[in-house]
């Protein structure tokens, strides 16, 4: 979600191009909301670099014959660079790693810790183009999908969204989501759940523990589930994917302090977000009322 300027600013460049993006299989459904892309490759970037799923994906990214890739991040994981760098394309642009050189052209990182909008603009320079960031998210919806959406947003006046997915570093325990859930409800928030295939578990235990106070929503439902993160009033996440979002949206959201989430944030948008050091529920809960007020 972060990296859509990026590709509005090719798009603007070169309108006649063609902008393929890779992502992650479970990332597939957002990134299809980009309008500057013309196709969105998933692959399987959770898995082991030498697996056999990443050596096919390596080859049908060859036979395509890019003449330019970039590897987004100033963090890429050492799989994602070792793809962009096996992609077969003319010319691969990155940030330089320690461990070993993967692209043909290698960007260095000031000694500061850079945000991605800086890097992505760094990234830009290098091919003479400038950053552009002029459009603001929206989704376009079928019918059937948008008379879904703005049923659901009109009954959802006053409503805070979590979404269930954990994330690499940290995981959401049953007594966080239970304090979440009850302060919100006791303070007259209807609670908007966000859960994928892998939180069925999470979702049958909410459902069974607060049914009647909650609106769950399927992630699978991709454009559905990004217009109704639109109506709520803000979002708890762990997990990158929907905070991405949220930002993009102008949500206001809460998460623990990660110092690397900070990279994420648009500078004029800070005081939309909060980091909460305290990982209870009550804490992350209580900020995000008191950050939407």
């Amino acid at each position: 979600m972060k990296a859509a300027p990026f590709v509005e600013s090719i798009r603007q460049a070169y309108p006649q191009s063609d902008i393929r993006i890779l992502v992650s299989e479970d990332r597939m459904q957002l990134a299809a909301l980009i309008p500057f892309v013309d196709e969105v490759i998933s692959g399987p970037l959770h898995t082991s670099l030498w697996s056999k799923q990443v050596k096919k994906l390596c080859s049908q990214l060859k036979s395509e014959q890019f003449d330019l890739v970039f590897c987004l991040g100033t963090d890429c994981s050492l799989r994602n660079a070792a793809i962009a760098g096996a992609s077969g394309s003319r010319l691969q642009i990155g940030f330089a790693r320690g461990d070993l050189q993967v692209f043909n052209f290698e960007l260095a990182l000031s000694g500061k810790t850079n945000s991605d909008e800086d890097a992505h603009r760094h990234m830009l320079s290098v091919i003479n183009l400038a950053y552009e960031n002029s459009w603001r998210w929206s989704v376009a919806l079928d019918a059937g999908s948008e008379n879904r959406a703005l049923r659901s947003s009109e009954e959802t006046a006053r409503s805070f969204a979590l979404d269930l997915a954990d994330s690499t570093e940290q995981r959401w325990n049953k007594k966080q989501l239970n304090e979440i859930i009850q302060h919100w409800v006791s303070n007259g928030f209807e609670p908007v759940i966000f859960f994928s295939l892998a939180e069925d578990k999470k979702v049958r235990y909410l459902r069974k523990t607060h049914g009647q106070h909650l609106r769950v929503v399927d992630k699978r439902e991709g454009a559905v589930a990004a217009t109704l993160l639109k109506s709520c009033n803000g979002l708890i996440a762990l997990n990158t994917d929907y905070l991405h979002l949220a930002v993009a949206l102008g949500i206001p959201t809460v998460t623990p302090a990660r110092p690397e989430m900070v990279r994420c944030l648009d500078p004029v948008q800070k005081d939309l977000h909060a980091f909460v050091e305290d990982e209870k529920g009550t804490a992350l809960a209580e900020a995000l009322i008191c950050l939407q007020e």
